[in-house]
């Protein structure tokens, strides 16, 4: 049985050197690589469901998800960190 293009997409981000997070539009984390608990420091079972922002210093919070909504609203690249 063929794989679904998103299973697919989702062998390669697994595959990848870096760290990888798939996060929806609401900011939860729906997967993450292996790389992420060597690079992050987290198991990506503890990531799951949560939101990204977990992953952004406290301080910079509350700005990160202005940012995020801001993409969601308006999705097109652009600098990050």
């Amino acid at each position: 049985m063929p794989m679904r293009p998103a299973e697919q997409q989702w062998l390669l981000l697994e595959a990848a050197a870096d760290a990888t997070l798939v996060v929806g539009r609401d900011g939860l984390i729906n997967r993450a690589n292996r790389r992420t608990a060597e690079i992050l420091g987290w198991q990506p079972a503890e990531l799951i469901g949560q939101s990204v922002e977990v992953l952004v210093p406290p301080a910079s919070r509350t700005a990160h998800s202005s940012f995020r909504k801001a993409f969601v609203a308006s999705p097109r690249p652009r600098m990050m960190g």
